[in-house]
């Protein structure tokens, strides 16, 4: 494991969401090509995704005079739609064409492209990767990044054993946003954990699950549920400009807060 710290300064123009899950960190991988100057390709993965097989497969593909390669976002119909876009990946699982990014000076038009379309920034360094390599994306298996809300357990029905799992949005498996979120690709998680330095948070978990046990058997579910958010709940709008709030059946918006990188 080598820790590489960014030039923050590069970063002085992004943004994040108040009181969001995602943090400045997340802009880091568009420097990849720079940070990492020997390596010629590089398959760049979040935190909220388990190797369920080799990665060789996804390492070895042929970029074909792309710059980056990925796997079309489940929302990609409201993203591309809305940054004038033909296609729209997400940016969970990347393999990088570092050797043609930085023959390019992609991270220069990165930085570029960040000062002049501050606006259009929604799903952070996400919009950037597709708006910035538009025409130089290619399109690989849903296998190489199967995009799971815990709720569903995959959104993508089609694929059956996926290489990577990437738990997107904030129910992730080692939280409690909501109850009852222990589901199949949630256990493989912990079965990842096991033999590694971070084991321990296993037991911790279990306890955490004892803590919120009576919430856990009283949640609604079903009708019960629909309900229950009927009366109240808290989302974020599809282009997470808004946070769309109901109270008693009645929804109210509130705009989001960017927080701008000093």
């Amino acid at each position: 494991i080598s820790y590489i710290l960014p030039d923050m300064n590069k970063l002085k123009s992004c943004h994040t969401f108040k009181r969001d899950y995602i943090s400045l960190a997340t802009y880091y991988r568009l420097f990849i090509p720079e940070l990492i100057p020997n390596e010629d390709r590089i398959i760049y993965m979040d935190c909220d995704v388990i190797a369920r097989a080799s990665l060789n497969e996804l390492y070895n593909k042929e970029f074909n005079n792309n710059l980056v390669l990925g796997v079309i976002d489940v929302a990609v119909k409201p993203h591309s739609k809305r940054l004038n876009l033909e296609k729209y990946i997400n940016a969970g699982v990347l393999l990088m064409n570092c050797q043609g990014m930085r023959e390019e000076n992609s991270v220069e038009k990165i930085v570029d492209w960040i000062a002049n379309n501050q606006a259009k920034i929604e799903c952070h360094d996400q919009d950037i990767i597709n708006a910035v390599f538009e025409g130089r994306i290619g399109y690989i298996e849903k296998e190489f990044n199967t995009q799971a809300i815990l709720d569903n357990e995959s959104m993508f029905k089609d694929v059956e054993n996926p290489v990577l799992i990437h738990f997107i949005s904030p129910k992730k498996p080692w939280t409690f946003y909501k109850p009852m979120n222990y589901t199949k690709w949630a256990k493989e998680y912990f079965e990842a954990l096991k033999g590694t330095p971070w084991e321990d948070f296993i037991e911790y978990h279990k306890r955490k699950i004892m803590w919120y046990l009576p919430l856990r058997l009283f949640y609604p579910t079903g009708n019960a549920k629909a309900i229950f958010e009927q009366i109240f709940s808290v989302r974020n709008s599809s282009d997470r400009k808004y946070k769309i709030i109901r109270i008693l059946g009645f929804k109210f918006q509130k705009k989001r807060v960017k927080q701008i990188s000093e």
